[in-house]
């Protein structure tokens, strides 16, 4: 639920080589919720971060990565680390 003590920023951005990223990020005061959505050009899931509870298994529970064969653990993640991690992918994939 939003709230006056939450923000949320939402989007899609398309990168130079075709990859895209689709991300929520919902940010409180005491909590945060995200989906961060990163496929490639044909829109196959390359990764998705996110924060919901629904692999209690994962050692960083509830946070995790999705890859495109298993469920990782992941730190606490946000927008910014987000795309620092994809701008890694998107200038290896354009310089090779």
């Amino acid at each position: 639920m939003i709230s006056e003590e939450m923000g949320i920023i939402k989007g899609k951005i398309t990168f130079i080589d075709g990859s895209v990223f689709d991300f929520r990020e919902i940010m409180g005061i005491k909590e945060i919720d995200y989906r961060f959505h990163y496929m490639d050009k044909n829109m196959k899931l390359i990764c998705r971060w996110d924060s919901a509870p629904h692999h209690p298994e994962i050692k960083s529970f509830p946070y995790h990565l999705h890859t495109n064969k298993e469920v990782l653990n992941s730190p606490k993640m946000n927008l910014i680390k987000a795309l620092d991690e994809i701008s890694l992918n998107v200038i290896w994939n354009i310089e090779r």
